[in-house]
């Protein structure tokens, strides 16, 4: 696949910060330079999109996304850390996803590339959805970018949610759109 993003993904920590550090505030037309997380409250958020290997979701580029001086990127199978399938699990109400079910319709969405709903398990008038959970990006002792799992509290949690996945703040709200699990 042809490097759409016009950055490459970092090898090292100093990299990506050097990559934050150099974005261009004035282009918001081109991948890999998208700066400033428009929706307030979360003014200075800063992500940039790089290109993903197909077959991955259905996605051609994923987000790392800063948030608090810390920097977020979706959970991929095999992480180096535990080797385990990082999946955020939840339920969405019935009610709920049909509310939403145009913007979750992954030809309709980007939403829809990350959160799968599974519409065969309704159970109590829930279905079941998954989404890639998240790692935090940390340097280790040779400045090698590694991944490591992170637990945030609930408004942290939606607000990477949205800035990786870019789900509405308006679904991560409802009351029946519930997380069981961040790392299933």
């Amino acid at each position: 696949m042809a490097n759409q993003s016009g950055k490459p993904y970092p090898s090292t920590f100093n990299e990506l910060i050097e990559q934050f550090n150099t974005l261009d505030e004035n282009n918001t037309e081109t991948f890999g330079d998208q700066s400033e997380y428009d929706n307030n409250p979360y003014d200075g958020c800063q992500k940039i999109e790089y290109p993903l290997e197909p077959g991955y979701y259905g996605v051609e580029r994923f987000v790392v996304f800063k948030y608090k001086g810390n920097y977020y990127q979706p959970s991929f199978e095999g992480s180096e850390i535990t080797n385990d399938n990082h999946q955020i699990i939840g339920r969405i109400t019935k009610e709920v996803f049909e509310e939403w079910e145009e913007d979750i319709d992954v030809e309709n969405n980007a939403m829809g590339d990350w959160l799968v709903v599974d519409t065969d398990s309704l159970e109590d008038g829930n279905y079941t959805f998954t989404m890639p959970s998240f790692d935090q990006l940390i340097e280790d002792e040779e400045n090698v970018l590694r991944r490591r799992m992170v637990r945030l509290n609930e408004e942290d949690s939606k607000v990477v949610l949205e800035g990786l996945y870019w789900l509405d703040r308006r679904l991560l709200d409802e009351e029946g759109f519930r997380i069981d699990s961040f790392y299933g």
